[in-house]
Order: C-alpha cells, then structure tokens, then sequence
C-alpha cells in the first residue's frame, strides 16, 4: 500500500461504522504503523446510521467510540455523515453537503477509502459522487478470517438506486442481471419484484481458499438458478478488472435493451458494477435490504486489500497479512 509519506496532495479519508471485528482493523494498522506522526489525514468522514437496530448493538457502539478518537485524535478536520441505507438519495446528498460544507476539494485530494463495513447501498452511492469528480485515490478492505450464515434476514424493501440509468425504454425488453451471493432470499425478491424477460445469474469466483463459497452461493439462490429463463454465468469476486471485463462482455449482447444490476455478491463485484454501470446510459442498479443483520458476519481480520483507483480504473490488488 501506497505510504502517507508518499501521497503529495491533501488526504481524505473515508470509513463506516459496523458490528464486526474487522471494522476497526485499518485503524489498528495506522495506529500500529504510523506512531511517530500526530495527524495522518487532513479531512476525515465517517459514514453510519446509528438509529438502526444493529447500530444500538454493544459490538456497533464499541466500534464507533474507537473510530471516532481515533479519527479526532489522527485527522485535522473530523466530520461524520449520519447516513441511512433506508434513503439511498440521502447518502448520496449527505456526502455532497459534507463536502461543500468543509470546503473539501476531493478532486485536488487524495482519496483514502476503507469499505470494509460500508454497506453496499452506502458504497455505491458514494462511489457514484467519487468517480463523477475524477478523484484519484487507495481503496482498502480486510477479509476475515471466515463467515458465519446467516447474513441477514428477510427482506425489507428493495429499489433502484437513483445515480444509475438515465433512460429507461418501456418498449425495451428488461433483463436482469443478479450477482449472486449467500443471501438466496434477498436475491429471489428482486428476481420476483422486477419480473424481468431475461435473467442472468452470476457465481462469483473466490479465492482458492474460499473456493467452497461458490458452492453454497449455488444452493443459496437455487429456486433463481433452476429457472429455465434463467440463464448462468461466472464473475470475479476477486478482481475488480477482471469483473468489469466480464460485464462488458456481456453487455454486447444487450446493448439496446434495459438492464438492471443487482449486485448482491462481495464488496469488490459490487466496486466493479459502479464503474460499469456509471459508463452506460441503460444500466440501472437494483438494491435490497434485509429486514434484519445478523450481528455475527464474519470472523476475525486476515488479510488488508488495497487498490489505488481513479475514475478510469481500479488498479492491482496488494495483499498484506494482519
């Protein structure tokens, strides 16, 4: 990962709160590596909505309290956006009125942007206000040790996201494509609500040591997978790059259609739909919440991912054990 000693342009860092061991993770590794520097950002922002039910958690407000001495003891300027996946506009407006509001020029910045525990709504909407400013900058992400299902349950609403698509053509076929993760329930509601001609379901592809979560994303979302409109597909969880080529390769074949993305797989597939999806007028973005989070996830903190990107591309991944 790039060194803050390196980065010659002010650092804005962004970071959400959450319930699992790994959200305090890249925290740790700044507080563990930068010990001799009394400030290491210029402008920090952390994203939450501390009204929800997982947000009242003791695992949630323990985070929270620790994210936030840290960011007020290490950034110059500490701001925090309370956000609600409920209102995805919101997100998006929240971001912007930070932004203004703090003077932040993130087009003149450094972008420092930990998605560990954004929730996807979140992480879409702000990846959509990033890559429109043609910001340049370092994602990062922990893996954890392993999971835990189930993820969530039931679903609470579904919509589309307002900051993809721009025409809509109701004389155009509506093809669904679904990036299929471990959450079969969440992925049959949008299946069912948008009633699409034509489905495309894609298995994402882990690591090699992950390789048995294909197999359960399988059984997860088989009533989708054993419909004979439905046909099935491969896509990197891995590799952003990887997986945007794959979506392009398919788009040839819909190119005059309306297609609707759910990405419902892992933080990097869903990193890799927000780049496509920006660049295509047709494209529009499906999201879906749980009726509750289950508060045990994931397991521990293994390895820190991270990819510098601008607004063209996402970069190789580095890998580095914690």
């Amino acid at each position: 990962m790039k060194k803050l000693d390196e980065i010659n342009r002010p650092i804005v860092y962004l970071t959400g709160y959450g319930f699992e061991d790994r959200t305090i993770a890249v925290a740790n590794y700044f507080k563990a590596n930068y010990q001799d520097r009394k400030k290491l950002f210029d402008f920090a922002l952390s994203f939450g909505d501390p009204s929800s039910e997982i947000g009242k958690s003791r695992k949630w407000q323990e985070n929270k309290y620790f994210l936030d001495d840290f960011l007020a003891r290490y950034a110059t300027n500490y701001i925090r956006v309370a956000t609600t996946i409920r209102n995805p506009i919101d997100i998006h407006l929240q971001f912007k009125k930070a932004l203004v509001e703090n003077q932040i020029e993130i087009n003149k910045s450094f972008i420092m942007i930990d998605i560990t525990s954004f929730p996807k709504v979140t992480l879409l909407a702000v990846l959509s206000e990033l890559l429109s400013r043609k910001v340049r900058g370092v994602m990062l992400y922990v893996e954890p040790i392993d999971y835990e299902l189930p993820f969530s349950i039931g679903v609470k609403y579904h919509g589309l996201l307002p900051f993809f698509g721009r025409y809509y053509d109701s004389y155009k076929k509506r093809i669904l494509w679904i990036i299929l993760g471990f959450e079969g329930h969440r992925a049959y509601t949008v299946w069912n609500n948008t009633e699409p001609d034509e489905t495309i379901s894609f298995i994402g592809e882990p690591f090699y040591e992950n390789e048995r979560w294909k197999e359960i994303s399988r059984k997860e979302n088989m009533l989708i997978l054993s419909s004979p409109k439905t046909k099935e597909d491969y896509i990197s969880f891995t590799d952003v790059n990887k997986a945007i080529e794959k979506l392009e390769i398919v788009y040839k074949g819909y190119e005059k259609e309306n297609i609707i993305i759910a990405p419902l797989g892992t933080k990097f597939s869903t990193i890799s739909v927000a780049y496509f999806a920006q660049r295509k007028e047709n494209v529009f973005v499906v999201f879906s919440a749980a009726e509750r989070e289950t508060e045990h996830q994931s397991i521990g903190s293994k390895t820190l991912v991270s990819c510098e990107f601008n607004h063209l591309q996402v970069g190789k991944a580095e890998r580095l054990s914690l």
